[in-house]
């Protein structure tokens, strides 16, 4: 706690001196008003390998439930599940999922594995957030791609950084996702349960 304590420190006063980018909802809708990203908390901060605002990886899910409510969507089958958020409004693709883990007769405990959101409200201590551009991306993070995968007609890439954190970035070069998870995972050894059908690049 205490040390994301100091990241957040350290994030804000970074943040302050950055201007703000337009959001994925207001690139595509030119005609809605303009709402402030929220400002850089404990409840949006994006900790690679450890957390993304007030959820962790290797928490129980049953906490992700408490905490969010009921999901709109799970999908779960042989200890393994994917639980879905919207925000209330249900506008936009805003999104905040976790992938869980259970090694029954081992560990009967669903553990969050991986995280995924798309809102960008959530944001990193470098302030990396979706809206932003790989360049901008590229400046903090060495990324691969490692996995491509296809969404209402749309091509998106996964790219991996081997730092605990994948960005999913769209064809015109915006970031549209960020997925937490352990350094050891990527999608190249196959972990891609939040997109089942991606292809292995």
């Amino acid at each position: 706690m205490k040390n994301r304590s100091h990241i957040l420190l350290a994030a804000v006063a970074l943040a302050g001196c950055q201007p703000r980018e337009k959001s994925i909802r207001e690139l595509s809708e030119p005609d809605t008003p303009i709402v402030s990203r929220p400002e850089m908390t404990a409840e949006t901060l994006i900790v690679p390998g450890e957390s993304a605002g007030m959820l962790s990886l290797n928490e129980d899910a049953a906490n992700a439930i408490k905490l969010l409510g009921k999901p709109d969507s799970s999908d779960a089958a042989m200890g393994k599940a994917v639980i879905v958020w919207y925000p209330a409004s249900k506008r936009g693709d805003d999104l905040t999922a976790v992938y869980s883990e259970r090694k029954m007769g081992v560990d009967e405990t669903a553990r969050i594995r991986m995280i995924r959101v798309t809102s960008p409200a959530y944001t990193t201590a470098e302030g990396i957030h979706t809206g932003k551009s790989i360049e901008d991306i590229r400046q903090h993070y060495r990324l691969e791609a490692e996995a491509s995968f296809g969404s209402h007609g749309y091509t998106y890439t996964i790219f991996g950084t081997g730092q605990g954190i994948s960005f999913e970035v769209n064809a015109d070069s915006l970031l549209t996702g960020i997925i937490v998870h352990d350094s050891a995972r990527n999608a190249k050894s196959g972990s891609l349960p939040f997109h089942p059908g991606a292809k292995i690049l």
